[in-house]
């Protein structure tokens, strides 16, 4: 992409204060390549081998990658990447960060997504990852292999349809919590793939 430049000798010109199009360009180019070395960090690191706080994970992106970053923007990375924290059992005053593993780059496309390739997927992670799942009142249960719930509840998460309130993730699980008990009935059924919609629960943007 060539640059725009003023005359010879002089810096690219453009208004005070507005991005022109290489600076965005560069901007987003460099986010990508930061995020791609945080998922590379924290790919499978639990417990020993986890990464406990924001200045750990800054530091070993500084010694492995050459890459300096501020914590909001590193906060920001873990915040969009759907990062979280997991406690570790044998010890349950420290938490690791780790993040689900999902398609480098995805979350930057959740607008433009076809909820077809979204439910395709899905029901992919459930066939492969889910062990389990059941209904209580307002809530789907899906209990997953070992840690696998992250996983499962990212992509839960993306789902638009009626009824559903929240995602809950655990570890080794993901909870659906849903609007109430007949929306639960409603989403639990189509989730193992019955594609009947009971009337008053169609998806948002078909309603």
């Amino acid at each position: 992409m060539p640059w725009n430049r003023g005359a010879p000798g002089t810096h690219p010109v453009h208004a005070p204060g507005k991005i022109t199009p290489q600076e965005r360009y560069l901007k987003r180019s460099t986010m990508l390549v930061r995020r791609s070395a945080i998922r590379q960090l924290l790919a499978g690191r639990y417990h020993v081998n986890g990464i406990a706080s924001l200045a750990e994970l800054k530091r070993l992106l500084k010694v492995g990658y050459g890459i300096t970053v501020h914590i909001q923007s590193l906060s920001r990375d873990l915040m969009e990447m759907g990062a979280i924290k997991v406690k570790d059992e044998e010890r349950p005053t420290i938490t690791w960060w780790v993040v689900p593993a999902f398609n480098p780059n995805i979350e930057n496309l959740r607008e433009d997504m076809d909820p077809k390739v979204v439910e395709q997927e899905l029901q992919h992670k459930i066939s492969s990852h889910v062990t389990d799942t059941t209904t209580v009142g307002a809530y789907i249960y899906l209990l997953t292999e070992p840690r696998a719930g992250p996983l499962v509840a990212y992509w839960v998460s993306w789902l638009k349809w009626g009824g559903m309130v929240f995602v809950q993730e655990q570890m080794d699980a993901c909870v659906i919590h849903c609007l109430d008990e007949r929306a639960a009935r409603h989403i639990y059924a189509r989730l193992l793939g019955d594609q009947r919609i009971e009337e008053g629960y169609e998806d948002d943007a078909e309603t």
